[in-house]
């Protein structure tokens, strides 16, 4: 039985995961009618699945993947999912629940080959890092960190930049990323300063982006971050889910505004909440793609804030959605 918390999450039958799960494969249902259209051969989703691998056992049961009577995967099958777990207990019984299911079985870090943009995954890596669909629920917080000349960097942040360079690659690939993270971040007084000032920045610039933050935030915390009140902010323990619904899609914009993509998020939910005995998560489906009519990159970055909280709001204990008004 696994003791990691990565599995626990993952394998928990808790209502809100129930409801992410089938929203995944809503996503991956539509790209692979688009990938039979276009008779399209790559990879189709990529997956941290977990040792249950319940997302795809969830496509089994929507006919995206399709298995034999001796129960392995049909050849197509094996090549549209691709799963990452380097636990070998965790790989074995995937491969015993899924034979024939294609799984890397190393960190993805290591697939991604670091988060350098110098070195790139190539061969069968980079086909499968080029997937329509790319889902990696990690289980962990936002980690960030902090060099000696004030530059902040966020590892995951850098990852996703990773996977939308090499979706670029020609032939070009339109995506969607569903990243889920858990909320309860843990950043020194220096990081949280950095990110009231830079969310505080594009609020006061970007009155679309500004307005609806307003909304997902209220009025107070909105005030607050304007204000590049750091302090404060770092003590709302219960509207950090909120505050990651904004700033990660936006560090991902940024990181990426010179490579003329649209970002589009799909949907942002949270579900859990702090002192409940159910972590706080947050959970999001991002897609990119070649953005058309020569808008300048600035223009293009802009645009993209305000699509980041569109489509926002909160999975209940009970799995329903409500969106933020």
């Amino acid at each position: 039985m696994s003791s990691r918390g990565v599995d626990q999450a993952m394998n928990a039958e808790r209502p809100e995961k129930k409801t992410v799960r089938n929203l995944w494969a809503d996503i991956v249902c539509e790209k692979d009618a688009r990938r039979q259209e276009q008779s399209d051969d790559d990879c189709l989703y990529l997956t941290l699945s977990g040792r249950k691998g319940l997302d795809i056992a969830l496509l089994v049961e929507r006919g995206v993947a399709t298995l034999t009577e001796a129960g392995s995967l049909v050849p197509d099958s094996a090549r549209k999912v691709t799963a990452v777990e380097n636990s070998p207990p965790a790989v074995a019984e995937l491969q015993s629940t899924f034979p024939g299911l294609k799984i890397l079985e190393q960190p993805i870090h290591s697939v991604l080959r670091g988060g350098s943009l110098i070195r790139f995954p190539d061969g069968e890596h980079e086909i499968f890092c080029r997937a329509s669909v790319v889902n990696l629920d990690v289980n962990e917080t936002l980690r960030a960190s902090m060099d000696g000349n004030k530059s902040v960097s966020f590892p995951l942040v850098n990852f996703v930049h990773k996977f939308a360079l090499l979706h670029l690659k020609e032939p070009t690939r339109p995506w969607t990323l569903l990243l889920t993270l858990d909320a309860r971040v843990q950043w020194d007084v220096d990081i949280w300063q950095y990110v009231a000032n830079y969310l505080s920045e594009n609020l006061q610039a970007v009155e679309g982006f500004s307005t609806i933050a307003k909304t997902v935030w209220g009025e107070d915390f909105h005030t607050r971050i304007v204000g590049k009140d750091a302090a404060w902010t770092a003590l709302q323990h219960s509207q950090h889910q909120n505050l990651l619904l904004a700033l990660v899609p936006k560090l991902i914009a940024d990181g990426i505004r010179q490579h003329n993509l649209e970002v589009s998020v799909d949907w942002g939910y949270v579900y859990g909440e702090h002192n409940t005995g159910q972590a706080p998560m947050v959970t999001w489906a991002i897609s990119f793609r070649t953005a058309t009519g020569g808008v300048t990159p600035n223009a293009l970055y802009q645009l993209n804030l305000t699509r980041i909280l569109a489509q926002v709001g909160r999975i209940h204990g009970n799995g329903e959605i409500a969106h933020f008004e």
